[in-house]
């Protein structure tokens, strides 16, 4: 049931936004982690402008199966600031909410917060490719900062920016 909840959650989310993005976790897949070997995770989100600003406000939800983690991003705030027609910088703060299963040694649920900083490139109408610097205050794992490096794609719509 709680899956079936998340799956209509996202697809409510997406139909009122006005773009959806596909990172990659760089930093984790080349060098790992304190608590990991070197593994894929990834993170996909949903955003949009709030109330015609340059404010924009999404979620995101990131799966690391390596290590059994999901992290829901419940509010992410970001303010664009534009740098040339192609060209924006993001910095931001995500506040989230990180699940485990019981059967691993860190925290099965444990909220968390997140300052960002990203930078995006507009290559077409309507797709940028995004590089995004995270220090998370992760909670689940002994209140240490994780710092994260994330790669992607970003397709939008419904703006002219």
């Amino acid at each position: 049931m709680k899956k079936i909840i998340f799956i209509l959650l996202l697809i409510s989310t997406s139909v009122f936004s006005q773009d959806v993005g596909l990172r990659i976790d760089f930093s984790n897949l080349i060098y790992g982690s304190p608590v990991n070997e070197p593994a894929l995770n990834y993170k996909i989100s949903f955003s949009d402008y709030y109330n015609g600003t340059y404010t924009r406000l999404g979620i995101e939800v990131e799966r690391f199966p390596e290590i059994k983690y999901t992290k829901w991003v419940f509010c992410k705030i970001d303010q664009e600031i534009p740098i040339t027609d192609n060209l924006d910088i993001l910095p931001g703060v995500s506040f989230s909410h990180i699940y485990r299963p019981k059967s691993v040694k860190y925290a099965v649920s444990a909220l968390s917060y997140s300052f960002n900083f990203e930078v995006t490139y507009k290559i077409t109408n309507h797709l940028k490719l995004s590089v995004q610097a995270t220090r998370e205050r992760a909670t689940d794992v002994s209140q240490i900062w994780r710092d994260s490096a994330y790669g992607g794609l970003i397709y939008y719509w419904g703006y002219d920016n």
